[in-house]
């Protein structure tokens, strides 16, 4: 057999004699699966939906489908491969299972499971990461493998920062970036990302023995600190700052040589909390003495005046359901049912549509409730504890457990203002695995490894029809949709072509049965506004019409399907004769599933000065006015229907109203 008389050194497992060639091969493919899915946040592709979000995840899943396989056959014949109870995985197990809980408690299970192409951070992600987690935590157990594996993602995020950098210099080699975040497409979740491998490099040049090497993390190390600097990632780099402190303390508590350096080290932590205790009220009470001497960044006109009001209207949902909350994925719902009229206006930050709290309590609660919240805490405290038991048994172990301890806690911080995306949730699972793979080992518990064996080979098969399955599903499919969503985007298709692929695309996996529905509803309508003359094939407008109904009819409680549908109907009013009728009702469901959110008043007071019914649309534009009195869009709506109803007065008084609120007239 291959492999015999061999010493099998990967994942761990070092032990001289016999070496069984297939398991030996299942070994290298959880190595080799782990280094290039790490990799991920390199990928992006513009023929995709979202090409920052889907391709690398669905790139993600696939490997960690394939590794979590071959760990699975190792495990089922080969006990030292098999799940070890530490508190990390046992945390992570319990969070996972109130996820799964939860997406059914909550009000859109589909939603909830699959999320959407824009975030795809749904409970199957979940489900890949704890795959991906065990899949490492139970294989890779010396503090060596480790080292090429964290390499193996320090390579990977020092690349994205030379994309960065290169972009800032004039090379445009990701075209279609337009928020400077390289691949990863937003600066701010490229920054979080670029954290956990920012400290991880100092604990690689830390423990490097080699001059080349340490030359080149200290290289690589720099890299990232420039870009951090460099980014618009005010929030990741405070946090930066923050981990790097950590780092320096626990270097002054278990390391520095010099006299009362454990008093000096309390002293700094009892300062810093001091300081960023006042830097916090201040910001969030808008004291002018501290946000004065503070950038934007913390003031009420910059980042914090929206997140606040998102804040106060996710505490409202919490309220609602505090134990198990709305299902993962579901704040759009909350978001729409206690809408704050304010967030039309600059200082509420001039959004209308949130899907995220851009608070990980807030996310948490919202998702799974006050269950939810506290699992995802003990996932934290238990990763904490670990490292902190490395370093009281150790004090060699002070870089790792610093390092360890200042990746989660700037990574946990920074989520206070932001929210995870693809690249992260890869980062905070690998760290996770690391905290629980390499426990015993650094702690000098660790076992020697007993025989390796072969698995049993009627597994094989099985679990081989599983995994071809799954990546079909969840990956071909995904991606299939994915690119077809973006082809009946662009257009050039005709118009049964167009349906044909639209009708696939929807039916090849639940992904992209939101988002595809709502940009392509929205694509036909824009192109039945520019045009009225344009005559559409009838079969496509109704073929449009249905699935958007069908859709909005699935989610009754999603706010956004329903503006979409009605303005899909007012629209095409020309079309059929029923459609306006129709859009009205839609119209005035919406405004009873987002009663203080100006869209729904605006647009059925639309509807009905189409049909001169200019009496109906009067009360409603008032009550726009009336939620939020600065808003411009309700005096100009005024202005425009008294224009039409032939009221030159009141048309005047609302347009100088506007140009008041620094409207300027064409």
């Amino acid at each position: 057999m291959p492999g015999e008389n061999s010493e099998i050194k990967s994942a761990g497992v070092a032990r001289r004699g016999p070496a069984p060639g297939f398991a030996l091969f299942l070994v290298s493919v959880v190595r080799w699966g782990a280094y290039i899915a790490l990799f991920a946040p390199l990928v992006v592709h513009a023929s995709f939906f979202f090409p920052f979000v889907v391709p690398k995840t669905v790139y993600f899943w696939m490997l960690v489908e394939i590794i979590f396989a071959a760990w699975l056959l190792l495990a089922i014949s080969n006990r030292q491969f098999r799940p070890r109870i530490n508190a990390v995985s046992v945390t992570l197990g319990i969070f996972l299972l109130i996820t799964i809980l939860t997406s059914f408690t909550g009000i859109n299970t589909e939603r909830s499971f699959w999320s959407t192409f824009e975030r795809m951070a749904g409970t199957i992600n979940w489900i890949h990461l704890a795959l991906f987690f065990s899949a490492l935590a139970f294989t890779f157990r010396t503090l060596a493998d480790w080292k090429k594996l964290l390499t193996a993602s320090f390579i990977a995020s020092s690349l994205v920062a030379l994309i960065f950098l290169s972009q800032k210099i004039g090379i445009a080699i990701i075209p279609f970036d337009a928020r400077s975040g390289a691949t990863i497409g937003n600066s701010s979740f490229m920054a979080a990302y670029l954290l956990f491998n920012l400290f991880f490099g100092v604990w690689l040049f830390s423990a490097a023995r080699d001059v080349r090497q340490k030359a080149a993390y200290g290289i690589g190390f720099v890299l990232l600190v420039l870009v951090m600097l460099y980014s618009t990632a005010y929030g990741a780099m405070l946090s930066m700052f923050g981990g790097l402190f950590i780092i320096f303390l626990f270097w002054l508590f278990f390391r520095a040589k010099i006299k009362l350096a454990r008093g000096i080290a309390l002293l700094f932590l009892v300062g810093a909390i001091f300081l960023g205790s006042i830097v916090i009220w201040g910001t969030f009470a808008q004291n002018k003495a501290v946000i004065g001497n503070m950038p934007y960044f913390f003031s009420d006109s910059g980042t914090i005046g929206a997140r606040k009001v998102v804040w106060e209207m996710a505490w409202q949902g919490v309220k609602e359901r505090p134990v198990l909350g709305w299902g993962p994925e579901n704040f759009n719902v909350v978001f729409t049912k206690y809408f704050n009229p304010c967030l039309t206006l600059s200082e509420c930050g001039n959004e209308v549509w949130f899907d995220r709290t851009h608070n990980v309590i807030f996310d948490n609660l919202i998702h799974s409730g006050f269950v939810g919240l506290f699992s995802y805490l003990a996932i934290f405290a238990a990763a904490l504890f670990a490292v902190f038991r490395w370093v009281f048994r150790d004090r060699k172990n002070w870089v790792l457990s610093g390092v360890v301890a200042a990746a989660l806690g700037s990574y946990f911080v920074q989520n206070m203002l932001v929210f995870d995306m693809p690249s992260t949730y890869i980062m905070f699972a690998l760290t996770l695995a690391f905290v629980g793979g390499v426990g015993s080992n650094v702690l000098g518990r660790e076992k020697e490894p007993g025989k390796i064996k072969n698995p049993d080979m009627r597994m094989v098969p099985l679990i081989g029809v599983v995994v071809v399955y799954f990546l079909f599903s969840y990956g071909i499919q995904s991606l299939q949709a994915a690119n077809w969503g973006v082809k009946i985007s662009r257009g050039g298709l005709t118009a049964s072509e167009t349906m044909l692929l639209y009708e696939r695309g929807l039916s090849a996996t639940p992904m992209g049965n939101r988002q595809t529905v709502e940009f392509f509803t929205i694509k036909i309508t824009k192109a039945i506004k520019k045009d009225e003359e344009q005559k559409m094939p009838v079969d496509l407008i109704y073929g449009v019409e249905k699935v958007m109904r069908e859709t909005s009819e699935k989610n009754p409680l999603d706010f956004r399907h329903a503006i979409i549908l009605g303005d899909f109907y007012v629209a095409a009013r020309d079309r059929d004769p029923e459609f306006l009728a129709k859009g009205e009702e839609t119209f005035k469901r919406a405004i009873e599933l987002s009663p203080a959110n100006q869209q729904g008043y605006m647009l059925l007071a639309k509807a009905y000065t189409f049909k001169k019914e200019y009496e109906k649309a009067e009360p409603l534009l008032l009550h726009s006015l009336e939620l939020e009195p600065r808003y411009v869009g309700s005096h100009t709506a005024l202005a425009s229907l008294y224009e039409i109803w032939g009221d030159e007065e009141k048309a005047e008084e609302f347009y100088k109203s506007a140009e008041e609120l620094g409207y300027k007239r064409k």
